[in-house]
């Protein structure tokens, strides 16, 4: 009878070590997300002349790489608007890499930014002046890739336009150029 007792025990702390571990493994995936990605849609204005950027990241990876940008801490929760609008404006210039066909860097122009979805995604909202659209333009997109090398982003040009995916640091072209006859 008593390896009958030992042996209820054993099992029951060895359940108990493995929902423990269960425990320790879940509480931190249900915190942090593993997958590194971003997504941006991109719309040129003919009219306007005017490259209209959304972009959607998660909020403690841009904090990451805010901080590590700027060299101090910058959280949305205690840096001032201001403060934390000019350190995100220096780092998408600084990361957002595009290149007008004419061989020129269109100056970015932050426009404003939202906390959607329960605080799980912060939008971000920018342009430039992009004369001759984006045909012949070329985008390096390396927002967080300084932070976190496995990043991907993703940006789709257009309502019904191409999405180009951005696994390292290279330079595409957001809109071929015609081919000459």
């Amino acid at each position: 009878m008593p390896s009958r007792l030992f042996s209820l025990g054993a099992a029951s702390r060895l359940n108990a070590l493995f929902g423990l571990v269960l425990a320790a493994t879940l509480i931190p995936a249900a915190h942090a997300h593993p997958i590194r990605t971003s997504y941006a849609e991109a719309d040129f204005r003919s009219e306007t002349e005017k490259f209209e950027i959304a972009l959607r990241v998660y909020p403690d990876d841009l904090e990451a790489a805010l901080s590590a940008h700027a060299g101090h801490p910058i959280t949305l929760a205690r840096t001032a608007p201001p403060a934390f609008d000019l350190a995100l404006l220096a780092y998408l210039r600084a990361t957002f890499l595009l290149r007008a066909a004419d061989g020129t860097t269109p100056v970015l122009y932050l426009l404003g930014r939202e906390l959607k979805d329960n605080a799980q995604h912060l939008w971000i909202y920018f342009d430039c002046t992009l004369p001759g659209g984006p045909t012949g333009a070329r985008l390096s997109h390396r927002i967080l890739r300084d932070t976190f090398p496995e990043q991907l982003n993703a940006l789709r040009l257009g309502q019904k336009g191409q999405t180009l995916l951005f696994l390292n640091d290279t330079e595409k072209e957001l809109a071929p150029r015609p081919a000459k006859p």
